[in-house]
């Protein structure tokens, strides 16, 4: 009994076996194991280039899909405790009012 290799899958097999174990393909009749040999190969690249196909396209569709937006800066916040000060000193906002805005914009630094 010797070993060949299985046609379809690769995996070693008996000569008698009627079958691959672990594809189900027909145990080759061919005297000719060189071309089996390159028969098996060629499926193995076969798999190799559509594997490597399928990740160029994954990669491509990712590189044409649009960046999200980045957000937008954030104003000055010691010139906008600027502008509340104005607007406290013009009497458009009271000093509590200011007050609160001031602590929120100080607490976001």
């Amino acid at each position: 009994m010797a070993l060949i290799s299985c046609a379809e899958c690769g995996q070693q097999i008996s000569d008698k076996a009627a079958a691959c174990p672990r594809c189900g393909s027909p145990a080759s009749t061919s005297s000719n194991p060189i071309r089996d040999s390159v028969i098996q190969l060629e499926k193995a690249l076969f798999d190799e280039v559509q594997k490597f196909s399928a990740r160029i396209r994954e990669l491509a569709s990712f590189a044409r899909r649009p960046s999200p937006p980045s957000a937008p800066p954030s104003p000055d916040i010691p010139d906008q405790i600027r502008k509340l000060a104005k607007l406290k000193d013009d009497g458009i906002i009271s000093s509590e009012e200011f007050e609160a805005k001031k602590t929120e914009l100080l607490g976001k630094l």
